[in-house]
């Protein structure tokens, strides 16, 4: 019984080690905005994320300084009614969103953040935003392929250090399917069969 236990556990801590993966964060430090450019479209890609402006008027605008710790940052300043920005995985995986950075001018404009797993809905947040860092808490948020971030007045604000992580599985203990005795001494039992996971 020693022996399975061992094997049990062994081989549920290798399948969850393999299965975690590193934290990924997308800031803008690197791509030498100038502030008030014209980004020159609606759609920011790194990796496998991309990042939609849904407005009325145009394009994102580059800022320099007002991201996260006076660093860059995508500046959504259409201030039109109904605008969202829409955070996806461009392959369709999964990832566990965990926080971002926001600054709303004057005041936040957010309203609501939605969570999308396979097309459908998984949870909604509409309260407790703040300028500055955005910590998503929900469950819901840790296993979702798309985000919508929406403001029904419109964003004048600024967004930067979108934090994910990869959604681990649940875990499955791997199982004995089949067990026999192959020796068996006065104190001790060899047994032998086939371990699944």
């Amino acid at each position: 019984m020693k022996k399975i236990t061992f094997f049990v556990a062994f081989f549920s801590s290798l399948y969850f080690i393999n299965n975690v993966n590193a934290q990924t964060t997308i800031n803008f430090d690197s791509d030498g905005f100038v502030t008030n450019d014209d980004y020159g479209s609606t759609i920011y890609t790194s990796g496998n994320i991309r990042i939609t402006y849904t407005n009325d008027t145009g394009n994102y605008f580059e800022h320099a300084t007002a991201g996260d710790g006076g660093s860059s940052g995508l500046y959504v300043a259409h201030f039109d009614p109904n605008e969202s920005l829409t955070i996806e995985t461009i392959n369709g995986a999964e990832i566990d969103f965990q926080s971002f950075f926001y600054d709303g001018f004057t005041t936040a404009f957010m309203n609501k953040i939605e969570g999308f797993k396979n097309a459908g809905s998984v949870g909604t947040k509409t309260t407790g935003f703040v300028d500055g860092t955005n910590t998503l808490s929900e469950t819901f948020f840790e296993d979702v392929d798309k985000v919508v971030i929406t403001s029904t007045l419109g964003f004048f604000s600024i967004f930067d250090t979108f934090v994910f992580g990869a959604t681990v599985p649940a875990s499955t203990a791997p199982t004995v399917t089949t067990t026999a005795a192959s020796s068996i001494a006065e104190t001790s039992a060899s047994l032998a069969g086939n371990v699944t996971s």
